[in-house]
């Protein structure tokens, strides 16, 4: 292999850059093309063997009372359509939490227009002075991909159900002592704009009991940056820990 094609490579399988405003989930850290929720495991469409991801959530802008998570992730996507994640996380709450994570999904039956795929994502082993990896955190999941082009956009529609973190992820310490579990629903539609480097998608999905909205602008073939708000119905509510009088409040486990 030349030094070109090997440029041209690297290139290629390094980088999308993640601007979003605040968990565990920090926002496109795992396998998939949406926010925090998953999605078809098997993209034709992905000409690199691998994708890596850095970049954070901001909660609070404040100097006193700034807080985001910071994220790192490398993606792989094999032919055999397997998609396969490893990610490492500094929490916004409890600060000084670091978590390393493992993430495998599987396309595992297409029919049409319809594909299926499955997985097992947040694999977490947790530095927080106990150095544990948390069972119930674990998200199993199946989830439904449709895809359809209409003009020069291409729509694809993400439903399924989850355990673990899919089923709720919050923004502070999760003190809950079950298994949980819910649905999510996600849209993204390829637009034509910047279509030379592959196109701008608008992100739209539910998970975890909130809504989150972003997009994906690729800046050249090889670059990404990804912006989003997680909560968007809770956007009155960003950084309520450096406002005055009644309205503030501790960082809320759905702050966006």
């Amino acid at each position: 292999m030349n030094l070109k094609m090997t440029t041209k490579l690297i290139l290629s399988f390094l980088s999308i850059i993640i601007l979003s405003f605040s968990n565990s989930r920090v926002s496109f850290s795992r396998p998939g093309e949406m926010m925090q929720i998953p999605s078809m495991a098997f993209s034709k469409n992905h000409n690199t063997l691998f994708t890596i991801n850095v970049g954070g959530e901001v909660v609070n802008f404040s100097s006193d009372f700034r807080k985001y998570s910071g994220a790192f992730s490398l993606k792989i996507q094999t032919k055999t359509g397997y998609n396969i994640g490893v990610s490492a996380v500094s929490l916004a709450s409890p600060v000084g939490t670091k978590e390393a994570g493992f993430h495998i999904q599987k396309t595992i039956f297409q029919y049409g227009d319809v594909i299926i795929s499955s997985g097992i994502h947040d694999l977490i082993y947790i530095r927080d002075g106990n150095d544990v990896i948390q069972i119930n955190d674990m998200s199993f999941f199946t989830v439904f991909t449709n895809k359809n082009k209409f003009d020069n956009y291409d729509l694809s529609i993400n439903f399924g159900g989850g355990t673990g973190k899919i089923g709720y992820d919050p923004q502070t310490a999760d003190i809950s002592s079950g298994i949980n579990y819910g649905g999510f629903l996600g849209f993204n539609l390829k637009t034509p704009y910047f279509q030379k480097n592959g196109g701008l998608d608008l992100l739209m999905e539910y998970a975890g009991g909130g809504v989150n909205a972003g997009l994906k602008m690729p800046i050249t073939s090889n670059f990404t940056v990804n912006c989003g708000i997680t909560h968007f119905e809770n956007l009155g509510e960003f950084a309520t820990e450096s406002k005055l009088g009644s309205e503030q409040k501790e960082l809320q486990a759905d702050a966006p």
